[in-house]
């Protein structure tokens, strides 16, 4: 999500953030699906197959893999993705494209209190 990379230890409140935003949209692009508790169910599932051999936790491809087997379309699992592995030059309009695919009625703006922050607005 960021325009600069990211240092887990450094940004934790980013990192957290866009995590939070991507299971956000991911929830309502699964609202008629069964929601996240589908998407986790799903997840769940793949790591105790017999084809996860070696995985101990959930990881990003799980994720990905369990929102289309939910059946998000594949262009929006894949603007998911892009979003959280490519540098985002506009982070806002990203977020926003991101709020439009899944029908949130969110916006953002800048936070008047810190310009480096954005405020979500219904």
């Amino acid at each position: 999500m960021s325009s600069a990379p990211l240092d887990p230890k450094a940004n934790f409140a980013l990192i957290y953030a866009c995590g939070r935003l991507v299971h956000q949209v991911a929830d309502a692009q699964l609202k008629n699906k069964g929601g996240v508790v589908e998407l986790w169910k799903r997840m769940l599932a793949s790591l105790n197959s017999e084809g996860s051999v070696g995985h101990k936790y959930i990881n990003a491809d799980m994720y990905f893999t369990a929102l289309k087997q939910a059946g998000v379309r594949e262009s929006d699992v894949n603007d998911l993705r892009k979003f959280v592995f490519q540098m985002q030059t506009d982070p806002m309009k990203s977020i926003s494209a991101l709020f439009d695919s899944s029908e949130m009625r969110f916006r953002l703006k800048p936070d008047p209190a810190d310009n480096q922050k954005l405020k979500f607005v219904p």
